[in-house]
């Protein structure tokens, strides 16, 4: 079978940062090792529609898969596909999430109708194209592919070492800014110190972030203010901001005993799952807006929170919620390491590149 794919990183051979196109990437890296002798494969980055036609014309592919999209970006990838007589497989991430500006939803919609499968990367999507009517004997739901030789358990004293951090205290990772639920954590975190005073000499917080963001200056200030100091900041970018040093983000969730993701929006939530390939329970949340939920088993690989709206992080309910489900994984060292098996295994066997290739591969087969 010739497979022909257009992906926001086709071409590229790092990982790359941004969360679509490494989803992208890593679909295309799943299909890859799993194709047979017999099968070939080409990965091109989105191309204008005579160019599409050109290597439709020169490839002759059995199948096209689109991979790494967002579903506002679907019509920008459609074009020069729309009469090629060739199935059309998006690997698709949908939702109203706010990146795009009015987009056509009547056109996104009937174009996907054309295709010959809609592989949805989370529920979420899947329940979006359902309640707007794509015919639903076309969905299918696949997640995103992980590399699990990257992301897995460390030793967790060596790699606090190698970063500089103690070895003698807890550390309980966070991510991101406001969608990431930095606020949340802020929050949680400062309830955790005035209950337990003592902790401050106990548990420090490191928070991983990407300096691509202009915004990450203004969100370390505030961190290191909010919180005592009591914080290590690392940029998990490579120096080029355009890749992602995955062994550096890798080595850092594993200096974590707990990390901590309650993200306001999230169509899929890569790094929630990274932290459990590497080991590490995850607190996250769950609520309307966000594929978090469908991320963790609850109570088994880490717990979810009801979610905390980004301008009620003063929400006292739901932020000791948060601050309990942090605390009691981060000092109790029989659950923490239950949870650290679970976490692995569950996603290792859900979300590795023989697992989410195998059955990509499959579906495009189906289609031919």
């Amino acid at each position: 079978m010739r497979i022909l794919c257009f992906g926001l990183a086709g071409g590229v051979v790092e990982m790359p940062r941004s969360g679509m196109a490494l989803a992208g990437w890593s679909s295309c890296e799943a299909l890859k090792s799993q194709c047979t002798k017999d099968d070939e494969i080409l990965i091109m980055k989105n191309v204008v529609a005579v160019r599409k036609k050109a290597l439709i014309k020169k490839f002759k592919p059995d199948v096209i898969f689109l991979s790494g999209l967002a579903w506002h970006q679907f019509n920008g990838f459609y074009p020069g596909l729309e009469d090629c007589g060739i199935p059309v497989v998006p690997h698709i991430l949908s939702g109203d999430c706010g990146w795009a500006d009015k987009p056509n939803y009547e056109a996104i919609h009937a174009n996907l109708g054309k295709c010959s499968k809609i592989v949805c990367r989370s529920i979420l999507s899947l329940c979006h194209f359902l309640y707007n009517k794509v015919d639903h004997r076309k969905l299918v739901y696949v997640p995103e592919a992980f590399d699990i030789n990257i992301f897995k358990p460390r030793d967790m004293t060596e790699c606090r070492k190698k970063h500089g951090l103690p070895t003698d205290m807890k550390i309980a990772g966070i991510f991101g800014g406001k969608s990431k639920g930095m606020y949340q954590n802020i929050a949680a975190l400062k309830r955790m110190y005035k209950e337990h005073p003592s902790l401050k000499d106990k548990m420090k917080c490191i928070w991983m972030y990407s300096s691509y963001y202009p915004a990450s200056v203004d969100l370390k200030k505030l961190l290191m203010s909010e919180l005592d100091g009591n914080v290590y900041c690392f940029d998990h970018a490579n120096p080029d901001g355009k890749t992602k040093d995955a062994t550096q983000m890798s080595e850092l969730l594993n200096c974590c005993d707990v990390v901590s993701i309650p993200s306001i929006h999230e169509g899929f939530g890569r790094v929630q799952i990274e932290t459990q390939l590497s080991g590490v329970p995850l607190v996250t949340c769950k609520g309307y807006g966000t594929s978090c939920y469908e991320n963790i088993l609850d109570g088994k690989t880490g717990f979810a929170v009801k979610s905390i709206p980004v301008n009620e992080s003063h929400c006292t309910a739901q932020v000791d919620r948060l601050a309990a489900a942090i605390y009691r994984i981060s000092m109790y060292d029989e659950l923490r390491s239950q949870m650290s098996v679970a976490a692995r295994s569950w996603t290792k066997d859900k979300f590795s590149y023989a697992a989410v290739g195998g059955e990509l591969l499959e579906i495009l087969r189906s289609c031919v």
